[in-house]
């Protein structure tokens, strides 16, 4: 989430969280989404934008070629990496499932904080 990657940004020292945020906002819409395998990009605009390392760097230095090349491995690494892992995860857990029958009636729990509360008293609020 958003959060989580100003915290990572924040806790390597840096306390501008503004200049970040379109940063990595910018991520986030570019990144593929597993479900759908489109970015927020594609689903909106029907294409990804070009991002700085589509530029060609390699007229002005030749050099960056490379280093575009080695950070795009990179990337593609963290990204079948973190596949493998949610699809391991995923079939070590789904058999442990088991299926929820809910009926219509039926009492179940529900964290408050998500609804808008009308009343700013504790005592007024909904318990669960």
């Amino acid at each position: 989430t958003i959060l989580d990657m100003l915290r990572t940004k924040l806790a390597q020292g840096s306390s501008e969280w503004t200049v970040h945020l379109p940063f990595i906002e910018f991520a986030l819409n570019h990144a593929p989404r597993r479900e759908t395998g489109l970015s927020a990009f594609q689903v909106e605009y029907g294409k990804n934008p070009r991002s700085v390392m589509d530029l060609t760097l390699d007229q002005v230095l030749p050099q960056a070629r490379t280093t575009v090349d080695n950070i795009r491995a990179g990337e593609n690494l963290v990204r079948d990496t973190l596949a493998s892992i949610a699809n391991r995860a995923e079939t070590r857990l789904l058999p442990s499932r088991r299926p929820l029958r809910w009926q219509v009636g039926d009492l179940v729990w529900i964290d408050a904080r998500l609804f808008n509360q009308q009343f700013e008293i504790r005592k007024f609020r909904d318990r669960y």
